[in-house]
């Protein structure tokens, strides 16, 4: 019978360690509050004030939403699929995995074109 050996020395690379794990949480937690706070500040103030309501602040508006967007949906669960679950295992279903997949592709994009958008204004 053939027996061969795996090598986990490239898995050791990759394992985080509890103080590197402490440490990524809490600046992935940092970016996201920062994000969500900045950007809904942006929103209530676009919306609240009709003389800011301009084109190029129209735009401004989609980005934070499009930015929001990726707050509440990328960040979140890549931190938590990559830092928590060093197994790599996905634990909330396959049409919740599917369904953030867009989403998370739909807000990436959103933010994108909107940068060009404002660009060309």
């Amino acid at each position: 019978m053939n027996e061969s050996k795996r090598d986990d020395s490239d898995d050791d690379i990759l394992r985080l360690t509890l103080t590197h794990k402490a440490i990524a949480i809490f600046l992935y937690s940092m970016m996201s509050i920062i994000a969500i706070c900045g950007n809904f500040l942006i929103v209530l103030v676009i919306v609240h004030f009709p003389r800011l309501r301009t084109a190029t602040n129209i735009l401004i508006l989609n980005l934070a939403i499009a930015d929001l967007m990726i707050s509440f949906l990328c960040m979140p669960f890549s931190y938590w699929h990559v830092i928590i679950f060093t197994d790599q295992r996905w634990i909330f279903g396959s049409i919740f995995c599917k369904l953030l997949a867009f989403l998370q592709a739909t807000a990436v994009f959103l933010s994108s074109w909107t940068l060009v958008a404002i660009r060309l204004v």
